[in-house]
């Protein structure tokens, strides 16, 4: 059984937890869930594609290492992107300014995964002009009305 190094943040009430594996960084699904109110994470992760969900073992609140499923960077937008939870958006513009900066993410990787993001779902959706306006927020770092703009689109 391998440890993985974990870090905490709170979120208004709750804790997430980021565990680095494989050079990358990860997240705690029970613990997005919590956040966002979802009652069932296993539902949750039937839809988030398998390249971006693992497991780690993680202490959990009692101090025993459970065995738990972790999403990726781009798995957590998905998520965040896809809810309709009202505090979604929050929670994205918070990991953003909050929670990447302490982990390792960088402003240019963020706005390249969700440029990324934008391009799959402008192949789907076919609308250029959405996509560009969605790509200038990104470089304006308007998070808000990014999220909107993508938000129409899923």
């Amino acid at each position: 059984m391998q440890n993985n190094i974990v870090t905490v943040f709170n979120y208004k009430n709750y804790k997430l937890r980021t565990v680095r594996k494989d050079e990358r960084q990860w997240f705690v699904l029970k613990d997005i869930c919590n956040i966002l109110g979802v009652v069932d994470s296993h539902q949750l992760s039937l839809r988030i594609d398998s390249c971006d969900k693992s497991y780690a073992h993680v202490k959990d609140c009692f101090g025993r290492f459970q065995n738990m499923m972790i999403v990726s960077e781009f798995g957590l937008f998905k998520i965040l992107l896809r809810s309709s939870k009202p505090d979604a958006k929050n929670v994205m513009t918070w990991a953003m300014q909050r929670v990447f900066p302490k982990i390792g993410i960088q402003r240019d990787g963020i706005s390249s995964m969700i440029e990324l993001m934008c391009s799959c779902l402008l192949n789907r959706h076919r609308n250029a002009e959405l996509h560009k306006t969605i790509c200038n927020k990104i470089r304006t770092a308007n998070i808000h009305a990014m999220l909107d703009k993508l938000s129409m689109m899923l």
